[in-house]
């Protein structure tokens, strides 16, 4: 068994880069699945075994390469903005507009759409969903929506996708909750209103609106649903926003505000509601099935994937093979042993001698 390297060494560092700029043009050129690691080893001139000791399969090394690539086009970006002169409010507001502006042509160039293109061919391929995540310029109440920007990232995006429906996510930032923009709550129903139909103008997209966590009250969160309801999913919510620090955070206050707020939606969804996706301080099959009980079809976690390995109870495989496996099989939390556990209280029935994990979901979400 190969073990990979522990030195953080200028070799170390320039073979890492070596496998990423070489597995990045193979995954780009001919997409995931006719990429092997053979191929990339060739393409880079290492062996498997050298291969392997720094990436152990495939997935891993194409996420590092995801990682990579994304972390190039934000460094050019700030890179540039570094060097501005930035001698009063004025400059330093148009430097923001300039920044903003050229991370969305960033975002178009070659490469970006080519991964596009790759993510397509993942999920073509049944090996992963992938769906696009974007942002899109948000107007104060008295402005009018640059409608050529909306124009433009979709149709780059639904082109580089290549058939339709495009599946898309408008990402409403938690950090937004906590920007001057978002003071007024008019202004984030107009956002919630007209987005999703500005989006659908320029393409056949299936989107999903990601909502913030507003710093109004639950009943606010409620009517910025019914506002997205134009959208074809939700995912609810985003992470909280802490005004006196500065920082989105989650953890416990944050599924507790999301699963009371959806709680109102049970026993089944509200009329005019569309397909819901939870997502917020997810780290168990147990939260899970609190979200599904609450009208959800599906999840969306992200922090649970990036904990140190020895936080998971397996001992083997990947670092997401770990996190499913202690979100599914955990003998006390995990998906099984919690719909085992409904089914012996009588609030979970079989079907043809089978569980189904959206029979615990409201009767309309099924």
């Amino acid at each position: 068994m190969n073990t990979p390297p522990r030195t953080t060494s200028t070799r170390a560092l320039r073979k890492r880069e070596q496998i990423l700029t070489g597995a990045q043009r193979l995954f780009l050129t001919h997409g995931y699945a006719e990429t092997s690691t053979d191929a990339i080893a060739k393409a880079t001139g290492i062996s498997k075994e050298t291969l392997y000791a720094y990436y152990p399969n495939k997935e891993t090394l194409f996420a590092a390469v995801l990682h990579h690539l994304v972390d190039v086009l934000a460094n050019d970006q700030f890179t540039e903005i570094e060097h501005t002169m930035l001698t009063n409010q004025q400059a330093f507001q148009q430097a923001l507009i300039d920044l903003a502006q050229r991370i969305i042509r960033s975002t178009m160039q070659p490469d970006y759409l080519a991964l596009v293109r790759t993510g397509r061919d993942l999920t073509r391929s049944h090996a992963l969903l992938t769906v696009p995540s974007v942002k899109y310029h948000l107007p104060r109440l008295d402005e009018p929506f640059r409608d050529a920007e909306y124009a433009y990232t979709t149709r780059a995006l639904a082109a580089a996708w290549g058939e339709a429906p495009l599946p898309l996510e408008k990402d409403f930032s938690p950090t937004l909750a906590g920007d001057r923009l978002a003071d007024e709550k008019q202004q984030i129903l107009r956002w919630l209103r007209e987005v999703p139909q500005r989006i659908c103008a320029h393409g056949d997209v299936r989107l999903a609106m990601k909502l913030m966590n507003a710093r109004f009250d639950d009943d606010f969160q409620g009517e910025m649903m019914d506002a997205a309801s134009s959208a074809d999913a939700l995912v609810v919510f985003n992470r909280l926003y802490d005004s006196d620090a500065g920082v989105a955070y989650g953890g416990p206050e944050l599924s507790e505000r999301n699963l009371r707020v959806l709680a109102r939606l049970t026993p089944a969804a509200s009329p005019g509601i569309p397909e819901l996706c939870g997502t917020g301080n997810i780290s168990s099959g147990r939260t899970i099935v609190e979200y599904v009980r609450r009208g959800c079809s599906s999840v969306q976690l992200h922090t649970f994937f990036q904990l140190p390995l020895e936080e998971y109870s397996a001992t083997d495989g990947s670092r997401t093979q770990r996190a499913l496996h202690a979100l599914i099989f955990d003998p006390r939390d995990g998906l099984i042993a919690v719909m085992l556990e409904r089914e012996a209280a009588g609030t979970l029935d079989r079907r043809r001698g089978e569980l189904h994990f959206l029979d615990l979901a409201p009767g309309e979400t099924r």
